[in-house]
């Protein structure tokens, strides 16, 4: 017998000894049992998408734009600048106001300062109560005027605040409805303003479905101009007063915006159409996705295979199965991206 001959046929033996060392090896494993759970019965609504909040910003009192800081299109927040109205004459206005403030302030300590020594005075009986009732009037009237004035300031203060035209949520515009030099009245409109930060999927919902849906339910949503894709909502309103004529009931979805879905566009809502039915079931981590082909692996005593199945609804943590196991198989949740067919595995905990 050669020497290479016996080399190679000791290298052989060691391949073959480690691939029946790793067979012998069980890789520990966290199990899914597939169980059969009520699922409701659901079909796809038609749904429009519709703004959070929209609104008209408008003038809360009368004036020439100056400034218009704003254009079709543009993201704002809440306060932000949406125009400015002439102010100069009010700005004169709280000068004034605040110089007779300043005035009247001065002579009202003055005159604070004169009935204090007018009541040292009468107490020492060198000045008659006429003297000292004359003090205390004049101190009076000087902080009524004081008042006054700092009223007066406080309401142009407030005009003048009254100018700046701002957003009164975060949204973005949608139409401009004024210009630098024109005239708005009282209540005239400066933008149209949307938010669309979450958005509500409205549905005409017929009567015989409505009594299974119930407000706070969790919806699965496809939006067929965002086919890659999927959104879910919560049933926020379902309004009692329905339309007599098509015998439909209106229920918003909010959705929480991801910056794709724009007001208008169409969506299909999965809502429940009848009783729940017991469906098998299997935890989503339990799928591995090759192309199309959607398997798990399978758990049999102590030796894992591998499993076509086809899948329908998600469920949160779990997805109905349609085809390719039955209740009660065991599946692998944890450790199946390192398996491959007839591996040996260890199963160290099971999930529910």
């Amino acid at each position: 017998m050669s020497k290479k001959f016996i080399i190679l046929s000791l290298f052989l033996m060691a391949i073959l000894s480690t691939r029946l060392l790793w067979s012998q090896i069980a890789a520990p494993v966290e199990i899914y049992k597939v169980e059969k759970v009520p699922i409701e019965q659901k079909t796809p609504f038609l749904a429009i998408v519709e703004s959070l909040r929209s609104g008209v910003i408008a003038s809360s009192i009368e004036g020439m734009v100056t400034h218009y800081e704003v254009k079709i299109g543009d993201h704002v927040k809440k306060g932000q600048v949406i125009a400015r109205l002439r102010d100069s004459v009010l700005k004169l206005q709280l000068k004034s106001g605040e110089a007779q403030i300043k005035e009247i302030t001065e002579r009202h300590l003055q005159a604070l300062r004169h009935l204090e020594r007018t009541k040292k005075l009468f107490k020492q009986e060198a000045v008659p109560q006429k003297e000292l009732d004359d003090a205390q009037s004049a101190a009076t009237i000087l902080e009524s005027q004081l008042i006054q004035a700092k009223t007066q300031v406080q309401i142009i203060q407030a005009d003048i605040e009254k100018k700046i035209i701002k957003a009164p949520f975060d949204g973005q515009i949608v139409e401009e409805l004024t210009q630098i030099g024109e005239w708005l009245t009282l209540g005239g409109q400066a933008a149209r303003i949307v938010d669309l930060s979450s958005v509500y999927m409205r549905i005409n919902l017929p009567e015989r479905y409505v009594r299974f849906l119930k407000v706070g339910e969790s919806v699965s949503i496809k939006v067929p101009s965002l086919p890659k894709n999927k959104y879910e909502g919560k049933v926020a309103s379902i309004v009692e007063s329905g339309d007599r004529s098509a015998r439909t009931f209106p229920v918003r979805v909010l959705v929480k915006n991801d910056g794709k879905l724009k007001a208008a566009m169409s969506a299909r809502v999965a809502l429940p159409v009848g009783e729940a039915k017991k469906s098998l079931v299997v935890h989503k981590d339990a799928l591995l996705q090759k192309g199309k082909e959607i398997s798990v692996y399978v758990a049999e005593k102590g030796i894992v295979r591998f499993q076509k199945i086809e899948i329908g609804d998600s469920h949160g943590e779990t997805v109905e199965v349609l085809n390719g196991l039955k209740e009660g198989d065991e599946v692998v949740v944890k450790g199946n991206e390192r398996l491959r067919p007839g591996q040996a595995v260890r199963i160290v905990s099971s999930t529910k």
